[in-house]
C-alpha cells in the first residue's frame, strides 16, 4: 500500500543535444530577438512621429480658432460702436429737425421713423452677412468636406 516515486528516465539522445547544436538554437534566438526589437523600434518611431505631427496641428487649429475669436470680438465690438453712433446720430437728428420745423412734426416723425427703420435693416443685412461669413469660416475650417457641402447648397439657392 506504499506509493512509489520513480522518475521516467528519458534517452540521453532526444533531451541532450551537443555543444555546436544548443549554440545554433541561441544565435538563432538571439537573431530573432534583435529582429523583433528593430521592429518594435521602427513601430515606435512610426507612432511617435504621427504623435508629433498630431500635436503640431492640434496646435495650429487652437491658434487658428484663438484668432478667429479675437476677430468675432472685434467685430462685435466694432458693431456696437457702429450701433451706438448711429443712435447717437439719430437722436441729434431728431433734435434738429424738431426745432427747424414744428409745423411739419408729424410728416418730419414719419421720415425720421421711415429712415431710422432704413438703418436698422442696413445694419441687419450687414451684421448678418458677417455672421454667416465667419460661421461659414468656422465650419469650413473643422470640417472642409462639411464646408464644401454647405457651401455648395448656399451657391445653388442663390
Amino acid at each position: 500500500m506504499g506509493s512509489c516515486q520513480t522518475k521516467e528516465k528519458s534517452s540521453s539522445s532526444t533531451t541532450r543535444r551537443s555543444g555546436g547544436e544548443t549554440a545554433a538554437v541561441v544565435m538563432g534566438l538571439k537573431n530573432k530577438v534583435v529582429l523583433l526589437q528593430q521592429e518594435i523600434n521602427e513601430i515606435m518611431c512610426i507612432r511617435e512621429t504621427g504623435n508629433q505631427i498630431y500635436e503640431r496641428e492640434l496646435m495650429a487649429f487652437a491658434f487658428k480658432q484663438a484668432h478667429w475669436n479675437r476677430e468675432n470680438k472685434s467685430l462685435k465690438d466694432e458693431l456696437t460702436k457702429l450701433r451706438n453712433t448711429l443712435a447717437h446720430k439719430e437722436e441729434t437728428l431728431i433734435n434738429i429737425t424738431c426745432c427747424i420745423n414744428n409745423n411739419n412734426n408729424n410728416n418730419l416723425e414719419d421720415q425720421t421713423a421711415i429712415r431710422r427703420d432704413e438703418t436698422v435693416d442696413k445694419w441687419k443685412k450687414l451684421y448678418f452677412a458677417i455672421k454667416n461669413e465667419l460661421d461659414h469660416l468656422i465650419i469650413q475650417t473643422t470640417n472642409p468636406a462639411l464646408g464644401r457641402r454647405r457651401l455648395n447648397k448656399s451657391k445653388m439657392r442663390i
